[in-house]
């Protein structure tokens, strides 16, 4: 089964990719292409910063992804507000849950919170490491 929130994959390609691309070893690839080349350009952007905020997240994503997609630097919840994401088979207990859409920017800034305190960082990293996954804004 394919993923497809916009309900456009038979003509746009999978995540509606500038290069109408199907095969997802296709995507794969043309997104690491699309990251590699825009990395130096996104390192850059967040060197400017004094702080890094949602709008940041978003900028540096629409910065590594941009070429690739369209809709790169925005949220779910202005894509498709009404989609819930996860990843695995419902049917198997260790399936993974993504934030609702309306929650991903306060799931966003509450994983920065976390991320700028040291001493949480040093303590529970892993959960300070997997906030950001959990909150999956683009995904």
């Amino acid at each position: 089964m394919i993923f497809d929130p916009f309900g456009d994959y038979e003509t746009a390609g999978y995540l509606q990719n500038a290069l109408h691309l199907k095969d997802t070893d296709e995507v794969k690839a043309s997104e690491h292409l699309s990251f590699e080349l825009s990395l130096e350009d996104a390192l850059l952007y967040l060197s400017t910063l004094k702080h890094v905020k949602y709008s940041s997240i978003l900028k540096v994503h629409e910065i590594l992804f941009g070429d690739f997609y369209h809709w790169a630097g925005k949220d779910r919840d202005e894509l498709v507000p009404h989609l819930s994401i996860f990843k695995g088979a419902r049917e198997d207990e260790h399936f993974t849950v993504f934030e609702y859409p309306h929650l991903i920017q306060r799931a966003v800034e509450y994983a920065l919170k976390l991320a700028s305190d040291r001493d949480k960082f040093r303590q529970k990293p892993g959960e300070v490491m997997g906030q950001p996954g959990f909150c999956s804004p683009f995904s």
